[in-house]
């Protein structure tokens, strides 16, 4: 018993200090000192162990390293049929070939990931997941793999939105922003108006739905809902107005309610003036998608 606890405090001891190394950036001695960890116990090496070796190496910029852990870890997980803790390996392993640019390699672990996820029926994590994958390739330069996520996050959300449970549930409108977004960086602006104007129209409709079942006023979802949405209405402003399609442009900021414009056009050439109403002209309506 005696060294069993010897063990179980030199144990505890060196993963304190391996920690210790880690936060001061001495990423090999703290490797040393988590593999000598192990070694205690050879015939049990910790999860735990693994995934922190595979963080450690990351930071120290030695994916390849990492990836021998996380793929250790993954066949431990996989043996074990622990599917939570296998996702996020999985999530890490993908994500390291798609930093390194691999992206057969990253979607090779990417999408069991998301089978995964599925499998357990959350329909609106479902989405999160694809919308934080499609983030991830977008940021890493993959455009038309992001749309793709981006795409499958707005067909679930879509049938999400038909169930009297969801109907406040914002995936599509975050969905067709994000695709927005994508098009935006691809030069496609007069495509990216209609993914926007898509989105907003799904924000109004979700306000319509929230202030008319009195669950909040008006003022408390522009404070609730649209505080983590303005730049989208914001982005559409600014493509608006970058073709002087000045009256769309006051009538999307006119629902925030913002003087943007005026801002706008405090900077535009004389020739170009605003609309003799102080508010947005009632009779002005933007162009449906079709028409952007």
């Amino acid at each position: 018993t005696e060294f069993a606890l010897s063990i179980s405090e030199a144990h505890s001891n060196l993963i304190n200090l391996g920690r210790t190394y880690r936060q001061m950036g001495q990423y090999d001695q703290s490797l040393q000192t988590y593999e000598q960890a192990d070694q205690l116990n050879p015939d049990q090496v910790s999860l735990l162990s693994l995934r922190v070796r595979g963080e450690i190496s990351l930071e120290a910029r030695s994916p390849q390293q990492a990836l021998a852990y996380f793929q250790q870890e993954l066949d431990i997980l996989q043996a074990q049929e622990d599917r939570h803790e296998e996702q996020l390996a999985l999530a890490a392993i993908g994500s390291i070939y798609l930093k390194r640019g691999d992206v057969r390699q990253a979607l090779a672990f990417h999408e069991p990931y998301l089978e995964l996820i599925q499998a357990e029926g959350d329909r609106p994590t479902d989405v999160e997941s694809l919308l934080d994958l499609g983030q991830h390739y977008q940021v890493h330069g993959y455009p038309e793999q992001a749309l793709g996520f981006y795409q499958r996050a707005l067909a679930i959300s879509t049938e999400l939105q038909q169930d009297a449970d969801f109907q406040f549930f914002d995936g599509a409108g975050t969905s067709l922003s994000a695709m927005g977004d994508v098009l935006v960086e691809q030069e496609e602006a007069d495509l990216a108006i209609v993914f926007y104007k898509a989105a907003i129209k799904n924000y109004e409709d979700i306000r319509s739905q929230y202030v008319g079942s009195d669950i909040v006023s008006d003022a408390d979802f522009s404070g609730l809902f649209l505080g983590t949405r303005t730049e989208v209405y914001r982005r559409l402003a600014d493509l608006l107005l970058q073709r002087d399609r000045i009256l769309e442009a006051q009538q999307v900021l006119d629902l925030l309610k913002i003087q943007e414009l005026d801002d706008y056009l405090g900077d535009r050439p004389g020739d170009v003036q605003r609309s003799s109403n102080s508010g947005s002209d009632p009779n002005v309506t933007l162009r449906q998608p079709e028409q952007a």
